[in-house]
Protein backbone atom coordinates (compact mmCIF):
# COMPACT_ATOMS: atom_id res chain seq x y z
CA UNK A 1 0.00 0.00 0.00
CA UNK A 2 1.15 3.48 -0.73
CA UNK A 3 2.89 5.19 2.11
CA UNK A 4 0.48 7.85 3.31
CA UNK A 5 2.36 8.55 6.52
CA UNK A 6 5.17 10.83 5.40
CA UNK A 7 5.41 12.84 8.57
CA UNK A 8 8.93 14.11 8.81
CA UNK A 9 8.07 17.76 9.42
CA UNK A 10 6.28 19.49 12.24
CA UNK A 11 5.06 23.02 11.57
CA UNK A 12 4.72 25.32 14.54
CA UNK A 13 3.31 28.82 14.38
CA UNK A 14 2.98 31.33 17.22
CA UNK A 15 1.37 29.92 20.37
CA UNK A 16 -0.59 27.31 18.40
CA UNK A 17 1.19 23.97 18.24
CA UNK A 18 0.31 21.38 15.62
CA UNK A 19 1.91 17.95 15.54
CA UNK A 20 1.64 15.00 13.16
CA UNK A 21 3.08 11.59 13.92
CA UNK A 22 3.01 8.41 11.91
CA UNK A 23 3.44 6.05 14.82
CA UNK A 24 4.53 3.01 12.94
CA UNK A 25 5.78 0.25 15.21
CA UNK A 26 5.38 -1.18 18.69
CA UNK A 27 9.02 -0.91 19.76
CA UNK A 28 11.93 1.51 19.33
CA UNK A 29 13.87 1.18 16.12
CA UNK A 30 16.27 3.17 14.00
CA UNK A 31 14.87 4.90 10.95
CA UNK A 32 16.80 4.60 7.74
CA UNK A 33 16.84 6.54 4.50
CA UNK A 34 17.47 9.97 3.07
CA UNK A 35 15.20 11.94 5.36
CA UNK A 36 17.32 11.07 8.38
CA UNK A 37 20.26 12.58 6.52
CA UNK A 38 18.27 15.83 6.31
CA UNK A 39 17.82 15.72 10.06
CA UNK A 40 21.57 15.24 10.52
CA UNK A 41 22.46 17.96 8.02
CA UNK A 42 20.28 20.43 9.89
CA UNK A 43 22.14 19.84 13.15
CA UNK A 44 24.31 22.91 12.55
CA UNK A 45 21.90 24.96 10.43
CA UNK A 46 20.30 28.23 11.35
CA UNK A 47 21.70 30.96 13.52
CA UNK A 48 22.38 28.64 16.46
CA UNK A 49 22.74 29.86 19.99
CA UNK A 50 20.29 29.68 22.89
CA UNK A 51 16.57 29.16 22.45
CA UNK A 52 14.43 32.30 22.27
CA UNK A 53 11.93 32.70 25.10
CA UNK A 54 8.43 31.34 24.44
CA UNK A 55 8.95 30.94 20.73
CA UNK A 56 8.35 27.72 18.75
CA UNK A 57 7.79 29.36 15.38
CA UNK A 58 9.32 27.96 12.23
CA UNK A 59 9.49 24.63 10.44
CA UNK A 60 11.05 21.60 12.10
CA UNK A 61 12.40 18.41 10.53
CA UNK A 62 12.42 15.07 12.29
CA UNK A 63 12.74 11.46 11.31
CA UNK A 64 10.34 9.62 9.01
CA UNK A 65 8.44 8.12 11.93
CA UNK A 66 8.56 8.67 15.63
CA UNK A 67 10.50 6.10 17.62
CA UNK A 68 8.04 4.32 19.84
CA UNK A 69 8.36 2.86 23.28
CA UNK A 70 6.54 -0.30 24.28
CA UNK A 71 2.96 0.41 25.24
CA UNK A 72 1.90 -0.26 28.81
CA UNK A 73 0.15 -3.57 29.62
CA UNK A 74 -3.43 -3.48 28.41
CA UNK A 75 -6.55 -4.05 30.45
CA UNK A 76 -8.86 -6.91 29.39
CA UNK A 77 -10.98 -4.39 27.50
CA UNK A 78 -7.90 -3.01 25.75
CA UNK A 79 -6.73 -6.49 24.75
CA UNK A 80 -10.17 -7.27 23.32
CA UNK A 81 -10.14 -4.11 21.21
CA UNK A 82 -6.58 -4.75 20.04
CA UNK A 83 -7.53 -8.22 18.76
CA UNK A 84 -10.20 -6.63 16.58
CA UNK A 85 -7.70 -4.35 14.83
CA UNK A 86 -6.08 -5.71 11.66
CA UNK A 87 -3.10 -3.62 10.62
CA UNK A 88 -1.49 -3.34 7.20
CA UNK A 89 1.73 -5.01 8.32
CA UNK A 90 0.20 -8.34 9.36
CA UNK A 91 -2.83 -8.50 7.05
CA UNK A 92 -3.42 -7.92 3.32
CA UNK A 93 -4.84 -4.50 2.53
CA UNK A 94 -8.18 -6.09 1.60
CA UNK A 95 -8.49 -7.62 5.09
CA UNK A 96 -7.11 -4.68 7.05
CA UNK A 97 -9.43 -2.40 9.01
CA UNK A 98 -6.85 0.34 9.52
CA UNK A 99 -8.73 3.67 9.34
CA UNK A 100 -6.23 4.91 6.76
CA UNK A 101 -7.51 2.27 4.31
CA UNK A 102 -10.58 4.38 3.58
CA UNK A 103 -8.97 7.77 4.22
CA UNK A 104 -10.71 8.01 7.60
CA UNK A 105 -9.03 10.42 10.02
CA UNK A 106 -6.19 8.61 11.81
CA UNK A 107 -6.90 10.16 15.15
CA UNK A 108 -4.63 11.55 17.83
CA UNK A 109 -1.80 11.05 18.69
CA UNK A 110 -1.23 9.04 15.50
CA UNK A 111 -2.24 12.09 13.48
CA UNK A 112 -3.56 15.56 14.19
CA UNK A 113 -7.09 14.93 12.90
CA UNK A 114 -9.88 13.75 15.21
CA UNK A 115 -7.60 14.95 17.96
CA UNK A 116 -10.21 16.04 20.48
CA UNK A 117 -10.05 19.18 22.59
CA UNK A 118 -6.70 20.67 23.48
CA UNK A 119 -5.50 23.29 25.94
CA UNK A 120 -1.95 24.63 25.78
CA UNK A 121 0.16 26.48 28.30
CA UNK A 122 3.74 27.57 28.79
CA UNK A 123 5.71 25.85 31.53
CA UNK A 124 8.61 28.19 32.03
CA UNK A 125 10.07 29.94 29.00
CA UNK A 126 11.06 26.99 26.83
CA UNK A 127 8.44 24.24 27.21
CA UNK A 128 4.93 24.37 25.76
CA UNK A 129 2.52 21.77 27.18
CA UNK A 130 -0.64 20.62 25.39
CA UNK A 131 -3.28 18.52 27.20
CA UNK A 132 -5.87 16.77 25.02
CA UNK A 133 -9.12 14.96 25.85
CA UNK A 134 -12.13 13.80 23.84
CA UNK A 135 -10.27 11.95 21.07
CA UNK A 136 -12.44 9.84 18.80
CA UNK A 137 -12.20 6.23 20.03
CA UNK A 138 -12.50 4.79 16.51
CA UNK A 139 -8.92 5.86 15.87
CA UNK A 140 -5.73 3.95 16.74
CA UNK A 141 -2.66 5.02 18.70
CA UNK A 142 -0.29 3.63 16.08
CA UNK A 143 -0.06 1.61 12.87
CA UNK A 144 0.07 -1.62 14.88
CA UNK A 145 -3.52 -1.00 15.95
CA UNK A 146 -3.16 -0.27 19.66
CA UNK A 147 -6.55 1.03 20.80
CA UNK A 148 -7.74 3.75 23.12
CA UNK A 149 -11.03 4.65 24.72
CA UNK A 150 -12.95 7.89 24.86
CA UNK A 151 -11.29 8.43 28.25
CA UNK A 152 -7.88 8.91 26.62
CA UNK A 153 -5.82 11.81 27.91
CA UNK A 154 -2.75 12.84 25.97
CA UNK A 155 -0.04 15.25 27.02
CA UNK A 156 2.44 16.72 24.54
CA UNK A 157 5.51 18.53 25.77
CA UNK A 158 7.41 20.70 23.27
CA UNK A 159 10.77 21.79 24.69
CA UNK A 160 13.03 24.11 22.73
CA UNK A 161 16.44 22.95 23.91
CA UNK A 162 18.31 25.57 21.93
CA UNK A 163 17.70 27.66 18.82
CA UNK A 164 17.96 24.70 16.43
CA UNK A 165 16.66 21.78 18.54
CA UNK A 166 13.23 20.89 19.84
CA UNK A 167 12.23 17.77 21.78
CA UNK A 168 8.66 16.44 21.74
CA UNK A 169 7.38 13.95 24.33
CA UNK A 170 3.91 12.34 24.16
CA UNK A 171 2.39 10.67 27.21
CA UNK A 172 -0.68 8.41 27.07
CA UNK A 173 -3.07 8.10 30.02
CA UNK A 174 -6.08 5.85 29.39
CA UNK A 175 -7.05 3.78 32.47
CA UNK A 176 -9.81 1.95 30.60
CA UNK A 177 -7.34 0.57 28.06
CA UNK A 178 -3.92 0.53 29.77
CA UNK A 179 -2.93 -0.35 33.30
CA UNK A 180 -0.75 2.73 33.74
CA UNK A 181 0.24 5.95 31.95
CA UNK A 182 3.24 5.68 29.61
CA UNK A 183 5.42 7.78 27.31
CA UNK A 184 4.68 6.48 23.83
CA UNK A 185 7.37 8.49 22.08
CA UNK A 186 10.07 11.11 22.54
CA UNK A 187 11.36 12.71 19.35
CA UNK A 188 13.91 15.34 18.43
CA UNK A 189 13.45 17.93 15.67
CA UNK A 190 15.78 20.37 13.94
CA UNK A 191 14.88 23.88 12.84
CA UNK A 192 14.65 24.38 9.05
CA UNK A 193 15.65 27.87 7.86
CA UNK A 194 13.91 27.32 4.50
CA UNK A 195 11.57 24.59 3.35
CA UNK A 196 9.13 24.07 0.48
CA UNK A 197 6.17 21.85 1.24
CA UNK A 198 4.02 19.86 -1.13
CA UNK A 199 0.37 19.24 -0.39
CA UNK A 200 -0.39 15.62 0.48
CA UNK A 201 -3.99 14.52 0.80
CA UNK A 202 -5.66 11.15 1.29
CA UNK A 203 -8.42 11.20 -1.36
CA UNK A 204 -11.17 8.68 -0.64
CA UNK A 205 -12.08 8.13 -4.30
CA UNK A 206 -8.45 7.43 -5.24
CA UNK A 207 -8.05 5.04 -2.31
CA UNK A 208 -11.22 3.17 -3.32
CA UNK A 209 -9.94 2.85 -6.89
CA UNK A 210 -6.59 1.57 -5.62
CA UNK A 211 -8.29 -1.09 -3.50
CA UNK A 212 -10.52 -2.12 -6.40
CA UNK A 213 -7.72 -2.45 -8.95
CA UNK A 214 -4.78 -3.54 -6.79
CA UNK A 215 -5.38 -4.11 -3.08
CA UNK A 216 -8.39 -6.44 -3.10
CA UNK A 217 -7.34 -8.50 -6.17
CA UNK A 218 -3.85 -8.98 -4.71
CA UNK A 219 -5.28 -10.33 -1.48
CA UNK A 220 -7.52 -12.82 -3.27
CA UNK A 221 -5.21 -13.69 -6.15
CA UNK A 222 -7.55 -12.37 -8.83
CA UNK A 223 -6.86 -9.68 -11.47
CA UNK A 224 -8.50 -6.33 -11.09
CA UNK A 225 -11.20 -5.22 -13.51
Amino acid sequence: MRNLLKVCVVSLAGALVFSSYGLAQTSPQTNRGGIDNLYDKLANSGSGGPAPRRDLTGFWAGQVAAKLNQVAPMTPWGEEQFRLHKNNSQFPVAESNDPIKGCDPLGFPRNMLFMGYSIGRWEGDYTFVVDTVGSDDRSWLDNAGHPHSIDLRVQERYTRVDHNTMEVTITINDPKTYTKPFVITKSSYKWIPRQDFEEQLCVASEEAEYLKLIGDPAAHGTPGK
